[in-house]
């Protein structure tokens, strides 16, 4: 678009919405944001050609209409009215054909309206289209950038347009009052108390920290923008109970509704303060005419919803009614400077809600009926920046419309969201003074689905049986087979029995008795798992203590688990100090005369071990766990075939619990254990000849250790009928590997924490795996439920915390009964059942499956945000090459904290590339400032990932960065574009721009400089790389051949001088 100083009528700044749709229309311009279009269909006689001079003369009659907008080496954003602007117009006309096929090509036309968009420097930001499909019937389409007018305004210019076609088809002249110009609207936003208005909006949010979600099964948000809707309604009878609950409370039927949908939001996000977005129609009535006035006046502002103990419905309610009277009041003050007041800074809110109290469907209907018009379909097709947009329509069965992005949201998430607010509304309808804790989301369907079928899981086993009765009843069946294996060392399960007899003989003569702990420190070896066995059949519970451990940690041990007798060996006896009696396992005098077994003096219900974990106080808690939880976990199982043919490996050492489902697993199931040295499973070639010397057919690994061994070889589980990993969220890359090196083998995701007995719910690994691989349902004779603070059911769908009940449910912490009682409850909706709080994060899929998302306690602040660091791993583990990932919070001298991705991968990245690839995965507060590829990760002794090994990322961290000097051309001219904009006198390479006074108004500024020289950077890839030295990458990656500079812009014929003295002129105009 072209035109001269002579032709400018107007200039004046945008409001605060108009920049926000800016940023966001640049930020993307292929999204389609803010692209709105008119659809009405009718039947009955038109005149095309007089259609199209209404349209010319309202065009002419508002200023808005012949408004364009630059930015390009401004300070701020400029509006520019016109006097005369060409009109974009046309007409097209389809005969003769099938309403199939007349559909089909309106749908065409629609389609390639929106995907030519709007430029919004260049093209006049409102079209009209007429199209003729014969018969008498017309569909006319009004496309606008909603950056010019609201819905309001659409109804006025409709009405408008067709008063004047009347007008000139009667052939009389129009009588209406001037047109009042936008103008009026800006010259009363500056006047404003924009202090005033950020003090309350900080003293709204204070404290309002993690953004609240909605539930979504997929999301990909690099894909383009796919608009769906879903409308249904609230029954007459709901709706008339709110209505009238909305009176008895003196509030609109808005603040009801915005009431009940932050009640929703909170139970999806399982938090006492959420915000979501609303959009205000802001005309002040202090503006003359204003309800006649075009342009873009609705705001869209953040409405907090915050409960506390105890609180009622009603109460709520009448809280909320006063919060939206304050808020309204400061209603004009932009969202980017109510964000920046905010803890986060950045987004407050994924979803917005629209209450329209006048639907445009009826409204024009009236209007053309006068005309002898027929409406026969009218819709408003409008892509907003949220992928979520609720629209409510106030009629007698209240309408609800869920606009979504398809790409982000599935259908059925969708609809379940739909279900939960009606469940909610007949709830609040029929009793609103109910306490909001007492409000449920989770239907009668869902409760029982989850309940009795998900966790329908009950099955037959020995639970009358203790480990020993188990092993000795396996003796009986196979006397003379291999029990165990080690280093060329064997013993049948004959001998295997016998030793054990005698080395529990001599543990009860110094005096272990039933539940009583006792300690054992052994290598692997034969004697380890007599050691076990003598134990149990004493009647004691064995406490596995790693010879690796730090002597303090030892001692500690021994110790807190009161154990008076400790099973070691020669070589480790002066490994601690112990007071008790040792009993050492290589020395015969340890081994009584007699062989035969033992009396059974412990029932299932006494102690089979206690294990030691880490603890959040920093010392390590003993978790005791009984016989009949270990019987559950390795009998009759539908997670893994255990038999006489099993051949297990011992993988961990006896102080990890994955060697209860190894050793007792084998043994107890008449199968073969083989035990071998750390270093062997550690080294690639030799753990490969031990699988196939002994022909081992079940094994499990860590995932981290799994990564590793399967890095080097991917062809190692060959003849491996099952493995199952687990201890950490899977990584796809070395698993797709592996499956499709060994299609034969079966792989599970094994997932259980120590409190539930190694395995609460297992996951088959079948296919590609493209996205996070789940953790799986709970095995036979466990439950698992999703549950939120109040232990309350959470639907399919929505994130909680994973508690797990059943037969594996330890007994509790040694020594610990109030953090016992914390952690090991009575679970609320079945009686009679314990259940564990494992403090994991995640949701049920529709299958039944669980996902894994993260856990509370790797939640971290950082700027702001509360973070899981889960989500962000299983981001960087979709991406193909990326083997390993694990995120933490580094801190610099200053204990500011930023974000470090430590990752391996079968490929180099570059920082630019891992942030690329995220940002359609991640928002940007989660993607992370640092990037650490590493050759493989370090590993415990119990094969998981060793954090405190993680090296610190090279330099300082981004918000403590030493000045870095720009020094190539690209990073110079950066800098200095960034200093001028940001008004800094010295900007290094390594500043992030968020840190030093970025904002989203600032980065247009700064892409239309960039392009000046050719460097097409989206303000998306801008606040995605907020470092000169990132951006520099980016432009290289994206401009590989366009560094040269350009010649500064003209607007044919207005220069950037002429245009500055025309906005000084007006402005005097405006403030007088």
């Amino acid at each position: 678009m072209t035109f001269q100083k002579e032709h400018v009528q107007d200039i004046y700044p945008l409001s605060p919405m108009q920049e926000g749709m800016l940023f966001h229309s640049l930020e993307d311009t292929k999204s389609g944001a803010y692209f709105v279009q008119v659809v009405t269909s009718v039947y009955g006689e038109l005149e095309p050609e007089l259609l199209m001079k209404s349209f010319k003369r309202l065009v002419q009659r508002h200023d808005v209409l012949r408004t364009t907008f630059l930015y390009d080496n401004l300070k701020e954003p400029l509006q520019i009215v016109l006097s005369e602007r060409p009109l974009d117009m046309c007409m097209k006309r389809l005969d003769g054909s099938s309403n199939e096929i007349k559909n089909e090509w309106i749908s065409q036309f629609l389609k390639q309206d929106r995907e030519k968009g709007f430029d919004i420097t260049m093209d006049s930001l409102i079209r009209l289209a007429l199209l003729e499909t014969g018969g008498g019937e017309w569909t006319i389409v009004l496309s606008f950038h909603h950056i010019l007018m609201d819905g309001w305004c659409s109804d006025l210019i409709f009405n408008e347009l067709f008063r004047i076609y009347d007008s000139l088809k009667q052939g009389a002249a129009v009588e209406w009052s001037p047109a009042q110009p936008y103008s009026q609207y800006i010259k009363w936003l500056e006047k404003q108390d924009k202090e005033a208005a950020a003090r309350y909006w900080k003293t709204y949010l204070n404290g309002y920290e993690p953004m609240a979600r909605l539930p979504q099964r997929k999301k990909d948000a690099s894909l383009p923008y796919k608009p769906m809707e879903y409308r249904f309604s609230v029954d007459r009878e709901v709706t008339e109970q709110l209505q009238r609950i909305a009176q008895q409370n003196q509030v609109t039927l808005n603040v009801l509704f915005q009431t009940i949908w932050g009640i929703l939001v909170q139970k999806y996000n399982d938090q006492h303060s959420v915000v979501f977005g609303s959009v205000i129609n802001g005309r002040p009535a202090a503006i003359p005419g204003v309800e006649q006035m075009i342009g873009l006046f609705i705001n869209t502002l953040p409405v907090r919803v915050q409960t506390g103990e105890n609180q009622s419905f009603q109460s709520l309610l009448h809280q909320m009614h006063e919060q939206m009277i304050q808020s309204h009041e400061f209603g004009f003050f932009p969202l980017s400077q109510i964000q920046k007041e905010s803890a986060g800074g950045l987004s407050l809110f994924d979803h917005i809600i629209v209450f329209d109290h006048n639907p445009v469907e009826k409204r024009w209907e009236r209007t053309l009926s006068g005309l002898g018009l027929q409406v026969t379909e009218q819709r408003v097709i409008e892509q907003t920046n949220y992928d979520f947009n609720v629209v409510v329509l106030p009629e007698s069965e209240m309408q609800v419309q869920f606009q979504y992005n398809a790409h982000v949201y599935d259908r059925v998430s969708v609809e379940q969201t739909g279900k939960h607010l009606i469940h909610l509304m007949h709830q609040i309808a029929q009793n609103p003074d109910r306490l909001i804790e007492d409000l449920s989301l989770i239907t009668e369907e869902e409760q029982k689905q989850i309940l009795e079928v998900f966790n329908n899981t009950k099955a037959d086993y020995p639970r009358d049986k203790t480990i020993h009765e188990l092993f000795e009843e396996q003796t009986e069946c196979v006397p003379d087979q291999t029990a165990i294996v080690y280093e060329g060392q064997q013993m049948t399960y004959r001998e295997l029995n016998e030793r054990a007899n005698q080395l529990a003989r001599t543990l009860q003569a110094k005096g272990v008795k039933a539940d009583q702990p006792v300690g054992i420190m052994v290598d692997r070896s034969l004697e380890m798992i007599v050691g076990l066995l003598g134990i149990l059949k004493a009647g004691g519970a064995y406490v596995p203590i790693d010879p690796e451990y730090p002597k303090n940690r030892i001692e500690y041990m021994a110790a807190d688990s009161g154990t008076k007798l400790l099973l070691t060996q020669s070589h480790l006896q002066d490994r601690v100090t112990f007071a008790g009696t040792v009993v050492n396992l290589n020395e015969e005098s340890s081994y009584h005369e007699e062989r035969s077994n033992l009396e059974h003096i412990v029932q299932p219900n006494h102690l089979a071990y206690v294990i030691y974990t880490s603890g959040t106080t920093g010392k390590p808690k003993g978790v005791m766990v009984e016989h009949r939880s270990v019987v559950r976990l390795v009998k009759n199982t539908n997670y893994v075939e255990l038999n006489r043919n099993t051949r297990m490996l011992q993988t961990g050492t006896i102080a990890f619990d994955a060697s209860i489902f190894e050793i007792w697993g084998a043994i107890l199931n008449s199968g073969q254990l083989y035990l071998t040295k750390h270093e062997h499973i550690m080294n690639v070639s030799i753990l490969k000849r031990l699988i196939q010397q002994h022909s081992i057919n079940t094994m499990w690994l860590t995932s981290p250790l799994f990564n590793q061994l399967s890095q080097q070889d991917s062809h190692l589980f060959k003849n491996v009928n099952t493995l199952i990993i687990g201890g950490e969220t899977l990584s796809l890359s070395p698993i797709n590997q592996v499956r499709r090196d060994n299609p034969t083998l079966k792989m599970v995701n094994g997932y259980g924490p120590i409190e539930n007995t190694t395995f609460s719910t297992t996951h088959l690994i079948d296919g590609e795996q493209t996205h996070a691989v789940p953790i799986g349902r709970p095995i036979r004779n466990s439950t698992a439920y999703v549950v939120d603070q109040s232990l309350h059911l959470q639907p399919v769908g929505v994130w909680g915390e994973l508690i797990v009940g059943g037969d594996g449910v330890a007994r509790g912490y040694l020594n610990e009964p109030k953090l016992t009682a914390e952690k090991f409850v009575q679970c609320p909706f079945i009686d009679n059942e314990r259940c564990f709080r494992t403090g994991d994060i995640v949701r049920w899929t529709d299958n039944g499956s669980l996902e894994f998302k993260g856990r509370f306690d790797n939640r971290m602040k950082i700027r702001g945000y509360h973070i899981e660091t889960g989500e962000i791993e299983t981001a960087l583990l979709n991406i193909e090459a990326v083997q390993e990932a694990i995120v933490l919070a580094q801190e610099n001298e200053n204990r500011d904290k930023a974000l470090c991705a430590y990752y391996v991968a079968n490929q180099s990245f570059e920082v630019s590339e891992m942030k690329e690839k995220l940002s359609g995965q991640l928002p940007s507060y989660m993607i992370p400032s640092y990037f650490v590829q590493l050759e493989c990760m370090p590993l415990t002794p119990n094969g998981k990932i060793d954090r405190k090994a993680l090296p610190l990322p090279d330099g300082k961290l981004q918000t403590g960065v030493e000045y870095v000097e720009p020094r190539t051309p690209i990073q110079k001219k950066i800098a200095e574009i960034w200093q001028d904009i940001l008004g800094i006198e010295k900007i290094g390479i390594s500043d992030n721009y968020y840190q030093i006074g970025g904002d989203s108004v600032k980065a247009i500024q700064i892409c239309a400089r960039l392009r000046k020289h050719q460097w097409n950077i989206s303000v998306r890839k801008l606040l995605n790389n907020p470092t000169i030295k990132e951006l520099e990458r980016c432009i290289h990656l994206l401009n590989p051949d366009k560094e040269n500079e350009l010649e500064d812009p003209n607007y044919s014929g207005i220069s950037l001088n002429d245009l500055s003295e025309l906005e000084a002129e007006i402005k005097d105009t405006l403030n007088p």
